[in-house]
């Protein structure tokens, strides 16, 4: 069997989507709206943020490394399917 094996370029990729990440989280541009609104925004942002930033530099082995994935996927995927939810105009 003729088998092809790719393998992602991760330091290409993680570099790729931080970059991505810095530029969506410039503050003034994430909420083009009424201050007081953008100002709750970005509060919930932070937030959300916090605790995360303080997990990824409390990791110390490569299982840390891997729950953290999982569990930022996991609250990426709630995001991404609530807000899917309210755009549709049904109860998340």
């Amino acid at each position: 069997m003729n088998e092809i094996v790719l393998t992602p370029n991760y330091a290409h990729l993680f570099a790729t989507m931080l970059r991505e990440a810095r530029t969506q989280s410039e503050a003034r541009r994430m909420f083009d709206f009424r201050p007081h609104i953008a100002a709750e925004a970005l509060r919930a942002v932070q937030r959300f943020l916090a605790p995360l930033n303080i997990a990824a530099q409390s990791m110390t082995d490569r299982d840390a490394v891997e729950k953290f994935r999982e569990a930022l996927n996991e609250m990426v995927q709630d995001i991404d399917r609530t807000a899917a939810q309210l755009e549709a105009g049904t109860e998340p």
